[in-house]
């Protein structure tokens, strides 16, 4: 394993003690990895580091984590699945991706196999996989920019392709134990119910907009299960509509009497049929995004605030749990799997703390 460094003016390779290009005096230097991830009896790889590297010295501590993570030990002793790599196993995971998984979740899984994951880490066994290797991944992308949240979530995806390696393909993969990286999820501003009324008045000279944003605050949908409602899927009888969420399952959620008011009109205004998306521009595809007409009705309203669609969602959220309605049903509401999810929103909830405060205010002394 060796480090290369080449100057970006004149593209020639300079040892790696110089501090700046002996041929044209230039300082910017490109870094690059010269190895062989199996050994010398493998293929030799070149592994350009991040636009940040500025220093021999912090490509040299690259250096050292990969080669940290090629020499690894290997912790089973399947001899079919000794010499599988994360590439040769990755097309496999990506067709059970796309059969058992949504279409977006296998579409945003693949991509990221494409730029990322098979460049930094395909070349590795499966069986050599550890921490060493999540470490390396960290290091890289997060020299590229690229935020804490992102990197774990991508990191996130491919402990389910190690997961699916052991439980799949019975191969005995040990369990990687890594540190995240340190991120928050930052907490929305969300709108006040006589906010939402403003917003709505604004909304009603535009009947698609009205329709739509009431299905965004009334169900708490996100932007993407909105999109793809259709007439039929709507229960005018019974109140109730039939959503595709996230994760490619469905959920019968509530309709109150504005929001059937509102589809109703819409459906007759545009003459839409059964078949047909009720969100929908061109040529019957369902609309793609709504910013600028967000934007426009918010100004209407004298909204101030950063207003965007999935804010519609959270402040749905938040208003139910400020009216008293209980976690469990707005989990239901929302299609969370799991609890701890949906609890984002206690902290999201200021009337909820107002309203401690309120009783420890008026407490009377015994």
């Amino acid at each position: 394993m060796a480090l290369i460094v080449k100057c970006r003016k004149c593209l020639k390779r300079i040892p790696d003690t110089e501090t700046a290009c002996p041929f044209c005096g230039g300082a910017d230097f490109r870094f690059i990895i010269d190895y062989w991830p199996r050994g010398r009896h493998g293929g030799r790889r070149h592994l350009s580091l991040p636009d940040d590297t500025r220093t021999a010295e912090q490509a040299h501590e690259l250096d050292k984590a990969l080669r940290s993570a090629r020499t690894a030990k290997r912790t089973l002793s399947s001899a079919n699945s000794l010499n599988s790599t994360v590439a040769d196993l990755f097309p496999d995971y990506l067709e059970y991706c796309r059969q058992h998984k949504a279409f977006t979740t296998w579409g945003g899984i693949s991509r990221l196999w494409e730029l990322h994951l098979s460049r930094i880490l395909g070349q590795y066994r499966i069986t050599d996989i550890e921490t060493s290797h999540y470490s390396l991944y960290q290091k890289l992308r997060g020299g590229m920019g690229v935020s804490n949240a992102t990197v774990n979530k991508e990191l996130h995806n491919f402990s389910g392709f190690v997961t699916w390696c052991r439980r799949e393909k019975k191969i005995p993969v040990a369990r990687v134990e890594y540190k995240r990286l340190p991120c928050s999820r930052p907490l929305p501003i969300v709108l006040s119910p006589e906010e939402i009324v403003r917003i709505l008045a604004a909304a009603e000279e535009e009947p698609f907009y009205h329709a739509l944003i009431l299905c965004l605050y009334t169900l708490g949908l996100r932007i993407k299960e909105a999109r793809f409602l259709k007439v039929e899927d709507f229960d005018f009888a019974n109140r109730s509509v039939r959503a595709l969420q996230k994760g490619g399952t469905q959920k019968i959620l509530p309709v109150n009497e504005k929001l059937t008011e509102a589809v109703k009109k819409l459906i007759e205004l545009r003459g839409i049929k059964q078949g047909d998306y009720v969100f929908s521009f061109f040529e019957g595809k369902p609309f793609r995004k709504m910013p600028r007409a967000l934007n426009r009705i918010c100004k209407r309203a004298g909204i101030e605030k950063n207003v965007y669609p999935h804010l519609l969602r959270h402040s749905f959220a938040t208003n139910l749990l400020e009216k008293g309605v209980n976690l469990r049903t707005i989990q239901e509401l929302l299609g969370h799997k799991q609890i701890a999810t949906t609890m984002f929103y206690t902290h999201v909830s200021i009337d909820h703390m107002r309203a401690a405060q309120d009783l420890l205010s008026t407490k009377k002394p015994q």
